[in-house]
């Protein structure tokens, strides 16, 4: 399950490591205006920044799902069908008592 979790959020950061990146060259070619949040103006550089960041944690993660190993694999336990009432395995070729003569 561990292994999952990882690759999962190793797209997500990924996902998101490519939307700075594509932002942060929209801003710098003049497409879009420097976001201003929280009364400050968020350049370029904090969004390659971020973008690395992101990068750095998407790749760690992929890194602990696909390069772990798989963890050992749960025994399958085989459950015999009985016919519920003997506990004799059902099919097994003998009759039931109930429908002898």
């Amino acid at each position: 399950m561990k292994r999952e979790v990882c690759k999962f959020f190793s797209g997500s950061f990924a996902a998101l490591a490519y939307a700075h990146a594509a932002y942060a060259v929209a801003t710098s070619r003049g497409i879009i205006n420097e976001p201003v949040f929280l009364g400050r103006r968020w350049g370029v550089k904090f969004m390659w920044t971020e973008a690395a960041v992101y990068s750095a944690a998407s790749v760690a993660l992929g890194y602990a799902g696909w390069a772990a190993k798989p963890q050992g694999a749960l025994p399958n336990t085989v459950i015999s069908q009985t016919d519920g009432q003997t506990g004799r395995p059902a099919g097994s070729g003998s009759e039931s008592p109930l429908m002898a003569p």
